[in-house]
């Protein structure tokens, strides 16, 4: 990797430095890269002023690395090994960001599995050399194309969670279960993935056990957990919210109905729109009978005032659909699996290709229908 040599500051840098520790922005650095062939891309967001200066070390080798041994007078340490470190420095911009250009990764075999690890500080602190620093990032070399197995695995196995991107800029996943589809044993507990050590860690607890819920960013950064099924593999009404500011769970207002196989959309004016699922997992006389718990109601929730009201029927019963907002704020609630009424043989269960489209003024319309029926369904974003 090359070295560069950092430029002298000027009086001006330094002076604007100087005023830096009275802001409070957090400093996050994103690092995204690994694939041989391939690029690095790295970038520091979170500036307090224009041109405040900045600077991002990595190197082959993890932290701690006390700064007492550049700056006696500090007192902290970094997550990166600096002897021997190669380092970018930049300003941070008018909008508080510094991206340095992507950088190439050839195809090095030698380097599978090898890790590079960064952590980015601003300069000129009130009383030490450096003032702020970033949280640490970390890549792992592979080769392009091919699935590789390195071995880490979770604290406890679980499908269906929910996974949040924390401000440490840590992945964390939330709830899911064990056991089977129609046998789920939800769990309370969550677990973070931290790329430094490669290992996963214990988080905060939830409030509930919830599996195949739905997870939704509210407008003021938190995240809002709706229904999903318990410990007992039954949909639950309950909800609840992580604050990324306390790093904690705590429960809310509950829905006037259970749910799972649900879907969650935040509304333009910060309410949450939530449709369909089931409300029940009946399996006598056989498991086909939860198809007939899949409901039409919708529900809206209000952040503000800590409610919940009911919205207008979806004019068919919907689980495992997708919701996809539109541009003008409408929602399209497309495909899922739903029941009818079969002339003879009875009620059976169906995959759709109708549509339903909530306007947030609380009417519900029929949709364009799809080519063919869709269930689990996911949508892509083509941009533009």
């Amino acid at each position: 990797m090359q070295r560069l040599i950092l430029p002298s500051l000027s009086l001006a840098t330094l002076f604007l430095a100087g005023v830096s520790h009275a802001q409070s922005n957090p400093l996050t650095l994103d690092v995204a890269g690994g694939s041989m062939p391939g690029s690095l891309t790295m970038e520091v967001r979170g500036g307090n002023y224009p041109f405040e200066p900045c600077l991002i070390a990595f190197n082959a080798s993890a932290g701690p690395t006390p700064l007492a041994v550049f700056d006696p007078a500090d007192s902290r340490s970094v997550d990166v090994a600096l002897l021997g470190a190669s380092a970018v420095f930049g300003f941070l911009g008018f909008a508080g960001e510094l991206q340095p250009a992507s950088s190439p990764v050839p195809l090095l075999p030698s380097l599978v599995d090898q890790g590079f690890f960064f952590q980015a500080v601003t300069l000129g602190g009130a009383t030490t050399l450096v003032d702020r620093i970033s949280n640490p990032a970390a890549i792992r070399m592979a080769i392009g194309g091919a699935f590789r197995d390195r071995g880490v695995v979770m604290t406890g196995d679980r499908i269906f969670g929910t996974t949040i991107l924390r401000q440490d800029r840590r992945h964390m996943i939330c709830g899911g279960a064990q056991g089977a589809l129609l046998a789920q044993i939800a769990r309370d507990t969550t677990e973070i993935y931290d790329s430094v050590t490669d290992l996963f860690v214990p988080g905060p607890t939830m409030t509930a056990p919830r599996s195949l819920h739905t997870m939704t960013e509210l407008s003021d950064g938190r995240q809002l957990f709706v229904g999903g099924v318990n410990q007992n593999n039954d949909p639950q009404a309950s909800c609840e919210v992580y604050d990324p500011a306390t790093d904690s769970f705590s429960a809310v207002a509950s829905m006037s109905s259970p749910r799972m196989g649900h879907t969650a959309t935040l509304l333009p004016d910060n309410r949450v729109f939530v449709a369909g699922g089931f409300d029940a997992l009946t399996v006598m006389p056989t498991q086909l009978s939860a198809i007939f718990d899949i409901v039409e109601s919708t529900e809206i929730y209000d952040p503000t005032t800590n409610t919940w009201t009911n919205g207008p029927n979806l004019t068919t019963p919907r689980a495992g659909h997708v919701a996809i907002k539109r541009p003008n704020g409408q929602v399209l609630l497309a495909g899922g699996i739903s029941w009818e009424s079969v002339f003879i043989i009875g009620n059976l269960p169906f995959a759709r290709e109708t549509c339903d489209m909530f306007t947030p003024t609380g009417s519900m319309s029929a949709g364009p229908s799809m080519a063919t029926p869709h269930a689990l369904l996911d949508a892509v974003d083509l941009g533009g």
